[in-house]
């Protein structure tokens, strides 16, 4: 069995139940997206079988009357990027701080992105996954399939792999419906893959979501593994006590190790973050907020054009075309759009009796 980080935090038992986790989740294992996966199981030919499909329908129809009342034509996107562990979520949830600050950071972050992070509709994968074990719809395992080691079994969350597929077809269902009425969206995502992303900003550009902003979420890679690791030992535990019927959520080392591994400036930083800079410099993206917790390496490779500190974060803000050298020389680019940004604040819910 690999050596595994993220065992090094872990108490007893359950650094090798994490141990025995990684083995079965890591690419090609029993517990990966593959031949064993409820896509593989319940989809013959591109059609889900009907119980499936009915299933599907029943999680679409809650996920639109969730944000039926969310507002719409502000036409904004907001993008994570970031290792699995980084605090792409709380960071998130300190944005609404920061925004509203009377200060210098609240006044950028306002002029950049401006919008309340209730008002987007989110298309998180693992969420669906979620749903998805909510609906009945877990991956169907035999006794010995779900045994662990030291007497213990799986937890709805640790087969979540087995479900990604499928919760990524619900996702993407979702997401068409939320673009077709004009939603403010928010994707979470790691950003890993840099075509890809350029090819949906893109496509959002021509659908006139015009205010694209990405939010870049770094911290050193022992740092994203440790808490990769303990996200989902505090959910196992709490699993095991009754509180938690879905356990934590973990991804495999091997993922966090590759978008580190691919990252080329030498600072410590995943590709994530030379992804987001990227899309920014050439305007796909209209704005780039990045938080870092940790110690990176200075280099002279692009960074924000302004920066702040709060507690043990340190933000950056940038506009399109405008990221800045570490050694503060300018560097502009011709964005693929410039449409301006919406005025998001003035928005309001679509009038009564407005087809959904």
């Amino acid at each position: 069995m690999a050596d595994l980080t993220g065992t090094a935090g872990l108490p007893g038992e359950y650094a090798q139940l994490y141990a025995a986790l990684q083995e079965r989740m890591k690419r090609g294992g029993d517990l990966s997206p593959g031949p064993t996966d409820t896509a593989s199981r319940f989809r013959q030919g591109g059609r889900w079988d009907p119980a499936r499909g009915a299933m599907h329908d029943e999680i679409i129809d809650a996920f639109k009357a969730k944000y039926a009342d969310h507002p719409r034509g502000g036409r904004a996107v907001l993008m994570t990027a970031g290792a699995p562990g980084a605090g792409k979520g709380s960071t998130q949830d300190n944005l609404a701080l920061w925004q509203s600050e009377a200060s210098e950071l609240g006044r950028q972050l306002s002029s950049i992105h401006g919008l309340d992070i209730k008002d987007y509709v989110v298309l998180n994968p693992d969420d669906f996954k979620e749903d998805l074990f909510k609906a009945g719809g877990l991956p169907p395992l035999s006794p010995e399939d779900l045994r662990l080691p030291f007497g213990r079994e799986l937890t709805p969350a640790e087969m979540s792999g087995l479900l990604h597929t499928e919760a990524s077809v619900l996702r993407d269902r979702c997401e068409a419906w939320a673009r077709k009425e004009g939603y403010n969206l928010l994707y979470d995502a790691t950003l890993a893959n840099e075509p890809n992303a350029a090819a949906l900003l893109q496509s959002l550009s021509d659908d006139k979501y015009a205010q694209r902003v990405i939010l870049s979420v770094e911290v050193p890679h022992d740092l994203s593994v440790a808490q990769n690791a303990g996200r989902w030992h505090q959910g196992r535990v709490e699993f095991e006590q009754g509180t938690n019927a879905y356990g934590g959520r973990m991804s495999p080392e091997g993922m966090i190790d590759s978008l580190y591994g691919k990252a080329t400036t030498g600072r410590g930083h995943s590709i994530s973050r030379e992804n987001s800079q990227q899309l920014t410099e050439r305007g796909l993206a209209t704005g780039l907020i990045t938080a870092d917790r940790g110690v990176f390496t200075p280099t002279t490779a692009q960074a924000q054009g302004a920066t702040f500190q709060r507690g043990e974060t340190t933000l950056g803000i940038a506009a399109a075309g405008r990221l800045r050298s570490a050694q503060g020389t300018a560097t502009r680019t011709t964005p693929v759009a410039q449409t301006p940004a919406p005025r998001l604040p003035g928005q309001t819910p679509p009038a009564p009796g407005r087809t959904r």
